[in-house]
């Protein structure tokens, strides 16, 4: 039976799932030889436009063939994201970009900002068909680095070499797939279905304003109309401590609005094409250089993704999901080595971990949906911090919260057996100025070191008039040192109100 034309482009559009399946917890874009994405997908909404683009600024600087692999973690190149690192090849003709995200610590510093442990300009890992050794011995001189990086690179050239044998395989066994006529006619089969999925929604539109705990001000107007969205961030100021490049911007909404008119599984230069982002030169959201990733990945993301959800909820109404702040305090415990532990707070929802930690002294807290985790008891174990305690959190408590008092909240005591370090990010939304105040979820988080008491059973009642180091908190990112058999409660919540 011959295929229509529909099931035809329908049946290339599985083919690009199942060829960008062994990427899947990673970042993979698909080019045409002129440079037109043909599909991208990642988890890491920032780095969505990078992918796009760095296969043709890559090819158009550098000497690129099919025996030849490049890499780099270069944000003016599109890896936008800390720890990231792209992955650049050809095969068939076609353009490709895998990008893996790496573990790195936070503490590397340049004039007191924090910044990239590691940075890799644009070049060749694999060479004629050869692996650089030069670039593997490097890596192991830098003691920022794990000890497993070099392997963790080499696993994803494997991987990557599979995917450029299995690609040569495809395009030789169905030819009519990759024609240059055929990948454009997918192209505007998947630009009509973008475009219908956003006409089913009210065409209006909706505003967003705040004020940053950096003085800033961020300012959006979203709209819709029949030939597609419109973001508008005139009135943003511009960069004081903070500032994200055209790129970083772009992806972030593309991705966001992507999924909510649900056509993310057709993101590709068509779609692209219905989203018009206006961006005041010099502005915080076109920053011509952008903040050491570390900051912009867990300030830039949130600020933008709470925005546009906010947009939203005003244009569609109360039926959709509330306006929510998509900021979520995460730290980083770190050992003199380069060991290290990431914990991120999950906007108040850990409690859920509190039954299971009475029954056997073990949690579980299911993954966020951006895939990173709370850590588990044997996680902290094997960093060196005992559990001493999770329980409710008791509004009465000298230390309550601050403000109302939340929903959902937990108190968690940890003791540590060696020195350590830990890095906070804290909120960085101050207040809404948006003339219509939303219902919000909102963080709310103290942290208190108390030292070791002597001639003292411990117990978590006796821990209620420590003093808070979060009140000592003003800037992006804030250090403390943690000494042996000091003991560190958290103590957060969510609260719904008008803020």
């Amino acid at each position: 039976m011959k295929l229509n034309t529909q099931t035809r482009w329908s049946d290339f559009h599985h083919l690009i799932e199942c060829l960008s399946e062994p990427f899947n917890s990673c970042g993979f874009s698909f080019l045409k030889p002129d440079g037109k994405c043909l599909h991208v997908k990642t988890s890491l909404s920032q780095t969505t436009l990078g992918l796009m683009q760095s296969p043709m600024l890559i090819k158009n600087f550098f000497p690129l063939d099919e025996d030849t692999i490049y890499f780099h973690n270069e944000p003016s190149f599109g890896c936008l994201t800390y720890g990231g690192i792209q992955f650049i090849f050809l095969q068939s003709g076609f353009l490709f970009c895998v990008q893996e995200k790496f573990d790195f610590l936070w503490n590397t510093e340049s004039k007191g900002k924090p910044t990239d442990p590691l940075k890799i300009p644009p070049f060749p890992l694999i060479e004629k068909g050869k692996i650089n050794d030069f670039i593997f011995e490097s890596f192991k001189a830098n003691p920022n680095l794990k000890s497993d990086f070099s392997e963790q690179l080499k696993s994803t050239l494997k991987k990557i070499q599979l995917f450029k044998q299995n690609f040569s395989h495809l395009t030789t066994k169905y030819p009519q797939f990759f024609t240059d006529e055929f990948t454009q006619k997918y192209l505007d089969y998947c630009l009509d279905e973008a475009r219908f999925k956003i006409r089913q929604k009210v065409l209006s539109q909706s505003g967003y304003e705040c004020e940053l705990t950096t003085k800033e001000t961020f300012r959006v107007k979203l709209a819709t109309d029949e030939s597609g969205v419109k973001i508008d961030f005139q009135g943003t100021s511009a960069p004081q401590k903070i500032g994200f490049s055209d790129l970083f911007t772009d992806g972030v909404c593309f991705h966001f609005l992507s999924h909510c008119y649900q056509f993310s599984h057709k993101m590709n230069s068509a779609t692209f094409s219905l989203f018009k982002i206006i961006k005041p030169q010099h502005s915080l959201v076109a920053a011509k250089q952008l903040s050491p990733l570390v900051l912009a990945e867990n300030y830039g993301v949130p600020i933008l993704k709470t925005a546009l959800h906010s947009c939203l909820w005003n244009i569609y109404g109360k039926n959709q999901t509330a306006p929510h702040n998509y900021f979520q305090p995460i730290m980083q415990f770190q050992k003199e080595s380069t060991d290290f532990l990431n914990m991120k707070i999950n906007n108040g929802r850990s409690f859920y971990f509190m039954n299971n930690y009475q029954q056997d002294r073990g949690y579980y807290l299911k993954n966020n949906s951006d895939g990173h985790d709370f850590p588990g008891m044997n996680e902290f174990s094997n960093f060196g911090i005992e559990v001493v305690s999770c329980e409710e959190f008791n509004s009465s408590d000298v230390n309550a919260l601050s403000q109302q008092p939340p929903s959902n909240a937990w108190k968690l005591v940890l003791k540590s057996s060696q020195n350590l370090k830990f890095i906070l990010f804290p909120e960085i939304i101050a207040k809404i100025l948006t003339k219509d105040k939303n219902l919000s979820e909102r963080t709310h988080m103290v942290i208190e070191l108390i030292p070791n008491p002597k001639n003292m059973n411990y117990s978590p009642a006796n821990f209620t008039n420590g003093t808070p180091i979060t009140s000592e908190m003003n800037e992006l990112k804030t250090e403390w040192v943690w000494e042996k058999n000091n003991f560190l409660i958290i103590r957060s919540g969510i609260s719904s109100k008008i803020i």
